[in-house]
């Protein structure tokens, strides 16, 4: 005998229309195919019903009402597959935020409209605290979005043969329903607006399915169901919640103590409608109910879904998915590619390059043409902001990748030519500094500095300092030579000079030193030359029994250098920037254990920027 649900059911479906969807302008009503899609598979896998008493069953060894019985958050890695047949149903990923977004706010309760829950039924209302993450894992452990996109040819899917979970039939193959809740999202046909599948039943069929058109809160959306709330009710069922009135009359049973009987669905906003005895909950979540008039779910139902994922629950393996795992990209040990010198100026150039797989340093190493010396640094980007740079000069960089103590080869050398050369092609003083210093008439007590004079200088600032010491001497003069006086006998002394054209400064030149003779020495020795010179203040010692190198700096007062230790290549990094406090007559011992016995190029920065290169052999 034919029961009045059965025939409002099919009423429903003749009011749906046999073609599937709605009319244009016809009101959207909230078709779920959850219950005949779990009649369908009940047939075709008559283990299901097996499956479905192991759950039952279980469900009773975990305390009713406790929802404590699984403990802390459980958190659900999601995979959403887009199946779209037109543009408009490819959806983007805002819409698809949003839906991820009303799907935590009602499973923990958080949803705005909670407060709209009738007061009869604010007791029993509950979080479940479940909390749904898009995917960061996929099934092959690479990263990923959490979104697989399909285009089909299928104008639209059918709940009879699930055929928008296969993509030999026009959709989107599952991903391991014992890590991940699987959502599919595409044209549904006859007016669905999703269907679900139950806890038990084939595994390659296990999830949710909506219709693009009640997915989300925006986008391509329809009223009234532009809340999410169709994926709210779809998920619980397959978190194992049935429709409140158990899909059957008075006496039909939803599994859960604490949501009232009811003798049907309800459709749109019933808000008030009783039957059997009591008052029907319309509002909760697992009716059919307009998205506006959906709010809450009970105690019951939260201990209800809670436990499948208890030991032994059917949903328990989910609780160790890697969905969610950091995925960390395997280091590639290779010269990086794409080198690129942008935004070029006469002092600076911006150098980037693409990153390599898992690589987090770079070595990267410049010098100018014709010269032997490179110059490198290590960075943690992949791009690097080159200043100090000499105008209207060319120079030449290469870049490798470090991987723990390994270094890849260094990339194809690229070169470029910063900017900053007069009409005839020399270089501008303005910009590179004066030229042509030379040092002269040097006196245990004083010295004389000359350089070529820049036409268009108004002055010229002279900077000078003794070698292992901080302070910092300043000079400025009208004409292109100074006598610099009450200097200190025996000391190495760096300095530079720059030209300025009323309030505007040039650049400095390169860094040059000079010594001067001790009252000991004679008074009249020849000119130094304006090229760097040996170091006299800084020595290295090698230790070879030991693999150690102390390096002694004359320093005159406590300050910090850093230090920087490669092969002589300056390929393999031996030990990367580091920073020592020094003090007057102090050592710097340099534990080389790891390494082989051989000729290392070690680099000797003071804070002030003065470098000192020295190679020490350890054979």
């Amino acid at each position: 005998m034919i029961n009045a649900h059965t025939i409002m059911r099919m009423l429903l479906i003749l009011s749906l229309g046999i073609t599937g969807g709605i009319s244009q302008g016809q009101t959207l009503k909230r078709n779920c195919g959850t219950h005949d899609h779990m009649e369908s598979l009940m047939k075709s896998y008559p283990t299901m019903r097996q499956a479905q008493r192991r759950i039952s069953n279980h469900r009773t060894m975990v305390a009713k009402g406790d929802l404590n019985a699984i403990n802390g958050k459980i958190i659900i890695p999601v995979v959403v597959h887009v199946v779209y047949n037109t543009p408009e149903q490819n959806l983007s990923e805002q819409q698809i935020y949003s839906q991820i977004k009303v799907l935590n706010q009602d499973y923990q309760r958080t949803n705005p409209d909670r407060f709209s829950t009738p007061e009869v039924f604010r007791s029993v209302a509950s979080a479940s605290n479940i909390e749904f993450k898009l995917a960061t894992r996929d099934p092959d452990g690479n990263p990923t979005t959490g979104i697989v996109r399909t285009r089909t040819a299928k104008n639209a899917f059918y709940t009879s043969n699930n055929a928008i979970k296969f993509s030999n039939m026009g959709g989107s193959d599952t991903w391991p329903t014992d890590e991940y809740l699987n959502i599919w999202v595409g044209p549904l046909g006859l007016g669905v607006l999703g269907y679900a599948q139950f806890p038990g039943g084939p595994k390659e069929t296990d999830g949710v399915v909506i219709n693009y058109k009640a997915f989300g809160t925006m986008g391509t959306v329809q009223a009234p169901f532009t809340l999410g709330r169709t994926a709210t009710h779809e998920v619980g069922h397959w978190l194992n919640l049935k429709h409140i009135s158990g899909d059957g009359p008075c006496g039909v049973d939803d599994g859960v103590d604490d949501t009232p009987a009811t003798d049907r669905q309800h459709y749109g906003c019933m808000e008030g409608y009783s039957s059997c005895g009591s008052l029907d909950m319309t509002s909760n979540f697992m009716d059919y109910s307009d998205d506006g008039c959906m709010n809450l779910f009970t105690k019951g139902q939260a201990n209800r879904m809670r436990s499948l994922f208890a030991p032994g629950g059917f949903r328990h393996s989910i609780l160790s998915s890697r969905g969610l795992q950091e995925v960390v990209p395997v280091a590639t040990l290779e010269s990086p590619k794409s080198v690129k010198i942008e935004t070029v100026t006469d002092k600076s150039a911006r150098i980037s390059w693409e990153a390599n797989s898992g690589v987090k340093a770079y070595l990267v190493r410049l010098r100018r043409s014709g010269n032997d010396r490179w110059i490198s640094r290590q960075f943690n980007r992949n791009f690097v902001n080159a200043g100090k740079l000499r105008a209207c000069s060319e120079y030449e960089v290469q870049i490798a990748s470090i991987v723990g103590d390994d270094v890849s080869d260094f990339s194809t050398s690229r070169t470029f030519f910063t900017q900053g050369c007069l009409q005839n092609g020399t270089q501008d003083p303005m910009v590179n500094g004066p030229s042509n210093i030379k040092v002269s008439n040097m006196t245990p007590s004083s010295a004389r500095l000359a350089w070529d004079d820049v036409n268009s200088a108004t002055d010229y600032k002279v900077q000078y300092k003794i070698a292992g010491a901080k302070q910092v001497y300043s000079k400025k003069v009208k004409d292109p030579a100074i006598m610099l006086a009450q200097l200190k006998g025996g000391q190495r002394y760096l300095f530079r000079v720059r030209a300025n054209e009323g309030e505007v400064n040039g650049a400095y030149s390169p860094v040059s030193n000079f010594t001067l003779p001790s009252t000991r020495q004679r008074a009249n020795m020849r000119m130094a030359e304006p090229v760097e010179q040996r170091d006299t203040y800084i020595h290295a010692k090698p230790i070879p029994t030991q693999k150690k190198i102390e390096i002694e700096l004359e320093v005159l007062e406590p300050q910090e250098v850093r230090v920087w230790v490669t092969d002589l290549t300056q390929k393999r990094i031996v030990m990367r920037k580091k920073i020592y406090q020094v003090s007057p007559h102090s050592s710097i011992v340099l534990d080389l254990k790891k390494y082989p016995r051989e000729r290392y190029y070690i680099e000797v920065e003071e804070i002030g920027g003065f470098l000192h290169q020295l190679f020490v052999d350890l054979r």
